[in-house]
Formats: structure tokens, C-alpha cells, sequence
């Protein structure tokens, strides 16, 4: 008997497999919602090179606000660009899941 913690898609097409199952979430965990990504740099690296800094963020901006304006286009880009072998719907099931994901720039359930 073993256990781990798996991240979307990977923990769905878990637990469509027989004799898996859910024990915990890392929302549960945390008490809400929370950053599937977090990415951080330097001060030294911010203030170095800040056109490279303000560039990442509006790129970062832009892939957000093209996820929340079409969603089934971002999930046909995602299966195109890692191969996946899920269907589109498979992937807007898992975006679109109740209470489950924001796609957002704001932190939410960062501990500290």
C-alpha cells in the first residue's frame, strides 16, 4: 500500500483507475484555494534586469487572460503542446471543476 500527492491531470486519470482513492486535498490541507504555480527570483535578479522581469509578467498576464477568454482553446493547446492523450473535454472537465482552480496572477493560500 503506498500513497502520494499527484497534480491535475495526473491525479484525475488516477482516480479513474479501480481501487484508488482520494484521502485528502491540498486544499483541504490548506484551508482553500491555492497557486498551482508559484514562481519567484531574486531581488538581485529583479533589479539587474527589469525589462526581462516586466516581460515574463506580461507574458505570464497575457497566458492567463487567454486561459479565462477561451478555455477550450487553452485546453487544445495544452493537449498539442505536451502530447497528451486526454480529449478536449477531459481537460475542460478538469479547468472547469467546481471550486477547484482560479486562473489568476493573484497568490491565494500561500503559507507564512
Amino acid at each position: 500500500m503506498g500513497s502520494h500527492f499527484a497534480s491535475s491531470p495526473f491525479l484525475q486519470k488516477e482516480l479513474e483507475r479501480p481501487g484508488i482513492r482520494q484521502i485528502v486535498s491540498s486544499t483541504e490541507i490548506l484551508g482553500g484555494h491555492i497557486n498551482f504555480n508559484i514562481l519567484a527570483t531574486t531581488t538581485k535578479f529583479h533589479t539587474a534586469n527589469p525589462k526581462a522581469y516586466a516581460a515574463y509578467l506580461a507574458a505570464m498576464q497575457e497566458a492567463t487572460d487567454t486561459i479565462n477568454k477561451d478555455k477550450r482553446a487553452a485546453a487544445e493547446l495544452y493537449i498539442r503542446m505536451t502530447k497528451d492523450k486526454s480529449s478536449v473535454d477531459e481537460i475542460l472537465k478538469i479547468m472547469n471543476a467546481s471550486g477547484e482552480y482560479n486562473f489568476n496572477q493573484r497568490p491565494e493560500g500561500i503559507c507564512g
